[in-house]
């Protein structure tokens, strides 16, 4: 049951407006036409997260888009009777590879971008202090990386092998976050 519902970001509106008003040779231009492009493609990567949440039954589960706490924003929360899971979406096409950091490669490009594992797990220690101040009781905390571009290759280092139960396409997520709830869902 999607207990908050997300929003067009209010960056996403604020770039769109200043776009709207800059001169065609504004030196600033294009610098914001890259930035509203990566938040569209961020927030596109967001919503397709969001479908395939909606195909996890309602009971036990409270789904909550784009959830801000003090200090940290969660692209999405799945909260059950027994655990919780903080999903990180990355809507990125091509072969992505997940290591110390997470590497695209496009077009015979290489670049670099921060572990969304790593910030996945600091939502999860900035979640769980932040359960202590209210004196909540801590419950497990799952963290998984949604790969929201169906057709992005996602591979693995060696030394990093194990990643491959934090990190699924979109599609899959549902799935991982039943068998965290013991409902083997049949292939």
């Amino acid at each position: 049951m999607i207990k908050k519902e997300r929003k067009e970001p209010l960056q996403l509106k604020k770039l769109e407006s200043t776009l709207r008003l800059l001169l065609p040779h504004h030196p600033k231009r294009h610098t914001i036409e890259e930035d509203l492009k990566n938040f569209r493609a961020g927030y596109r990567g967001e919503r397709e997260l969001d479908y395939h949440l909606s195909f996890l039954p309602d009971e036990p589960y409270h789904i909550y888009q784009g959830l801000r706490l003090p200090g940290c924003q969660i692209d999405a929360f799945v909260l059950s009777t027994s655990f919780a899971v903080i999903i990180e979406c990355k809507n990125l096409s091509g072969t992505l590879t997940f290591s110390h950091q997470l590497t695209r490669e496009k077009a015979n490009q290489k670049q670099g971008f921060s572990n969304p594992i790593l910030q996945a797990q600091r939502q999860r220690i900035m979640l769980l202090k932040w359960m202590d101040s209210l004196r909540l009781k801590p419950l497990p905390i799952h963290c998984l990386v949604a790969v929201s571009f169906p057709s992005s290759i996602i591979e693995f280092e060696n030394d990093h092998k194990h990643l491959v139960h934090q990190v699924t396409h979109a599609e899959g997520i549902p799935f991982k976050i039943e068998e965290w709830n013991g409902n083997k869902t049949s292939s």
